[in-house]
């Protein structure tokens, strides 16, 4: 299911309650099913409200109203069965004419006489999508916003034959939704892509006369667009199709009863937040004309200067929205008004024809998502560069590249040594927290998160050549357990590292109960694992420790020369360890049980025990069954719960040595 259907049955749910049918033109095989079921449960998971609380008190809410879905394919019989008891459809596919009007006549087989039909077209006229129903006066548009939990406004038109009830029912739904209601006018993108899509077009042909996107969208952002002609020339076609739009307000015959203070109303309102501009579309005509947008383009300081920087720029907005919708858009209202005279936007077609779909595929006009390269400085040496934003967080798409990555440079026989280096002086700050609910959800994802990690580990532990770990800024969780696998670690003064997932009500599951206390003895492990401790690196805790400017590629080879193939031997206990072992188990098993520890404390205790004594596959087998136990526990989903809401850690040590 697409990101805006399943954007809408979230909204229904956490807004109404309602028990909803969702057809899904991509089938209902089981994977299918799954996978949209999985993703709305997460989805509902971070639902946050006006507070920036979780919508949802505990995973048994989110599964409980997750479980008023049914998910079905285009069965005829499905159809047959659930479609005369529905209260209303709402259709959300993709902006293809035949498309939509081939399941409109569908619905119409099936759903009651009087069932109203909704359609989220963002394009589409909606008489035209009409024109061969059999009961048009019960259709009319309702145009939801991408992301639809988070934006505000519906677009809402009423067709030529909509009747009055048909409208009621909508106003209705999009009030119980918690949304606005604005009328827009019944001609191709209606109010927000009829001025979005021209000038889309506009910033594109700037864009081809060799202004760089970069260029042009950090001007929308900051107000300079206003003495830069490129984006000027993109604002004032948002502007300049905007003020045509009263014009259409009184062409259309369900809208003409409408004053022109309202039209404007209407449209600013659509435009101001149905695409997060901080001022309508008039207010910006009123800047242009008054000298006023100069005034605050040129002083930094000016209390109103945040009125004339959009939320994004054009090509920005692309990639949100999707270079295939985008591309789908263009030819809609092209082929809606042929005497624009528009022509494919050859770029686009040429990025959609590549996979470049934006934001959704990891890449467009810009660069989304996690991205690994490999690097040659010297022969006979690698680097390999991760990079996932500011945070370089350990998402499951970056752990499977970096695998990738491995395997590459495991073709060539003839390197002496690999690197393993983040990007934008920063190794990772661990994994990534926003996918920890789906864990929570679904233990054969959890299973994958946790496999995909270690055999990452594997390849580092098992590569022929030394893998040296360059640790700068941040080396928390998951990234200091990669670092503990690599043969020899080296950090800069005053970098963070430590294995802090006590703190969310787990326990490391990429081999850190077992890898840190084989390299730096029991005492140190139990204190940094059991505390969720985060300290600065030292000699203590990393082999090789360098001041930020002797990070240097001659420094760095110079150390890998000397690197040898790490082992991991079994611990041998002395009676000081067992005595401290007993001494720590008693305390964390009075403390999980009057509720002060969570419970991992516990199991990663005896997992750090039980696992050293062994060899390292075995001891990864005992953290296996220890990491599996500690997600089902409720100090998981309490510590991850809490770490969404507010990014800190609910179990945190009382002290930072």
């Amino acid at each position: 299911m697409g990101k805006m259907g399943l954007g809408i049955v979230e909204v229904l749910l956490a807004r109404i309650g309602c028990e909803v049918i969702a057809f899904d033109i991509s089938g209902d095989s089981a994977e299918t099913i799954k996978a949209a079921d999985l993703k709305l449960k997460n989805n509902l998971y971070h639902l946050k409200d006006a507070e920036r609380k979780l919508f949802f008190d505990s995973k048994k809410a989110v599964f409980d109203l997750a479980s008023k879905v049914s998910w079905c394919g285009m069965d005829p019989n499905k159809m047959a069965a659930y479609l005369p008891n529905c209260d209303f459809v709402i259709e959300a596919v993709y902006e293809d004419e035949a498309l939509k009007k081939s399941l409109y006549q569908k619905i119409e087989k099936y759903a009651g006489a009087e069932t109203p039909i909704f359609s989220n077209t963002s394009t589409i006229q909606i008489s035209r999508l009409a024109a061969e129903m059999t009961r048009p006066e019960r259709f009319m548009g309702l145009h939801f916003f991408n992301p639809v939990p988070l934006m505000p406004v519906v677009e809402v038109i009423i067709g030529k034959n909509t009747s009055k009830e048909t409208g009621i029912a909508a106003a209705h739904i999009v009030h119980r939704l918690e949304k606005k209601f604005c009328l827009g006018p019944d001609s191709p993108g209606f109010v927000v892509n009829g001025a979005y899509v021209p000038a889309i077009k506009t910033a594109l042909e700037e864009h081809e006369a060799g202004a760089t996107c970069e260029e042009i969208d950090k001007a929308c952002t900051t107000g300079r667009w206003v003495n830069f002609p490129p984006a000027r020339k993109y604002v004032e076609t948002l502007i300049n199709e905007s003020v045509k739009m009263i014009a259409k307000y009184k062409a259309d015959p369900r809208l003409n009863h409408l004053s022109e203070k309202q039209a404007r109303e209407n449209i600013e309102e659509l435009m101001r937040l149905g695409t997060n501009m901080p001022a309508g579309p008039f207010e910006l005509d009123e800047l242009l004309r008054s000298g006023e947008a100069e005034k605050m383009a040129c002083d930094v300081r000016h209390p109103q200067r945040w009125k004339i920087c959009l939320a994004m720029g054009p090509f920005k907005f692309i990639d949100l929205v999707g270079i295939d919708v985008a591309t789908d858009c263009v030819y809609s209202i092209g082929a809606q008004e042929p005497e624009r005279g528009w022509k494919e936007p050859a770029l686009l077609v040429k990025m959609k024809s590549a996979g470049k779909l934006g934001q959704k595929s990891g890449e467009g006009f810009y660069r989304y998502g996690p991205h690994v390269r490999i690097e040659y400085p010297e022969a006979g040496y690698a680097k390999i560069v991760f990079e996932n934003g500011k945070k370089n967080s350990l998402a499951m798409d970056l752990i499977k590249k970096l695998r990738s990555a491995f395997a590459e440079l495991k073709t060539k026989p003839d390197l002496k040594a690999v690197f393993l280096q983040g990007s934008n002086g920063n190794f990772a700050t661990g994994a990534d927290i926003g996918e920890f609910p789906s864990c929570l959800i679904d233990e054969g994802v959890r299973k994958q998160a946790i496999n995909e990690g270690r055999l990452l580990l594997e390849q580092i532990m098992d590569f022929p050549a030394p893998v040296i770990a360059a640790v700068e800024m941040f080396a928390l969780g998951g990234a200091y357990e990669i670092a503990l696998a690599c043969d020899l670690i080296i950090a800069t003064e005053k970098n963070k590292i430590g294995l802090p997932e006590k703190g969310l009500g787990i326990l490391p599951g990429w081999l850190g109960t077992q890898t840190l206390a084989r390299r730096v003895g029991l005492e140190k492990a139990l204190w940094m694992i059991l505390g969720a401790e985060m300290v600065e690196a030292s000699a203590s805790w990393i082999d090789v420790l360098l001041k930020r400017n002797e990070l240097t590629w001659t420094k760095l080879k110079a150390l890998a020369d000397g690197a040898k193939k790490r082992q991991f031997e079994p611990l041998n206990y002395n009676l000081s360890q067992k005595l401290l072992y007993a001494r720590k188990f008693v305390e964390l098993y009075f403390k999980v049980k009057c509720g002060i520890e969570p419970a991992s404390a516990l199991i990663a205790l005896k997992a750090i025990w039980r696992g050293n004594k062994k060899d390292l596959r075995s001891g990864a087998g005992v953290e296996w069954n220890a990491i599996l136990e500690a997600f089902g526990t409720e100090g998981a989903e309490k510590g991850i719960r809490y770490f969404l809401e507010t990014g800190k850690h609910l179990y945190k040590p009382k002290t930072n040595k």
